[in-house]
């Protein structure tokens, strides 16, 4: 509304399209923003009137300019929200991937600590029993004891909740 028609003719050097004759207005030196002017579609313009007409309802001192600067604003921090989502998705990826690995690396000791003791406690009962045994009964205890690990695997008793407080504590103290 403010910047006038372009003419045909061009302009002087010493004269803008917004000079005037009539008004020589002395604009404050202060002024923190710069005029930026274009043409947009009228599909735009719309847009724009509805969002001053919203504006509006809130604060009488809305101003299509105000409007134009906020949708302006609104893009540049779009813009500047998916290049910095660009650089700090694969930042997150590899703290999140160092963290896994860390958390990983410090249970490992700890499940292969079991898992040998485990191995070696079953050999040894398997050894020991082969000779109290003979093979049908052993082949029987197997099978019942294989169903047995199943059954009580996910279950939680007294004893496993001590060895896994246990084991927080020494983790803990591990650090």
């Amino acid at each position: 509304m403010r910047v006038p028609a372009l003419s045909g003719q061009p302009s002087p050097v010493g004269k803008t399209a917004r000079d005037t004759e009539k008004s020589v207005k002395k604009h404050s030196t202060k002024r923190q923003t710069v005029q930026a002017a274009g043409w947009i579609d009228r599909n735009t313009d719309a847009y724009i009137l509805h969002r001053l007409s919203e504006a509006k309802k809130l604060d009488d001192k809305f101003t299509r300019s105000k409007i134009i600067a906020e949708m302006l604003k609104e893009r540049a921090a779009d813009d500047t929200f998916f290049r910095s989502q660009a650089l700090l998705a694969p930042l997150i990826q590899d703290v999140i991937r160092s963290e896994f690995r860390a958390f990983t690396n410090r249970f490992m000791g700890v499940l292969a600590k079991i898992a040998y003791q485990v191995g070696w406690m079953l050999s040894l009962l398997i050894r020991y029993m082969s000779l109290q045994l003979n093979q049908t009964t052993l082949h029987d205890i197997e099978v019942a004891s294989e169903k047995d690990g199943r059954v009580y695997v996910a279950k939680r008793t007294p004893q496993t909740d001590e060895a896994k407080e246990r084991l927080r504590k020494a983790l803990e103290e591990g650090r």
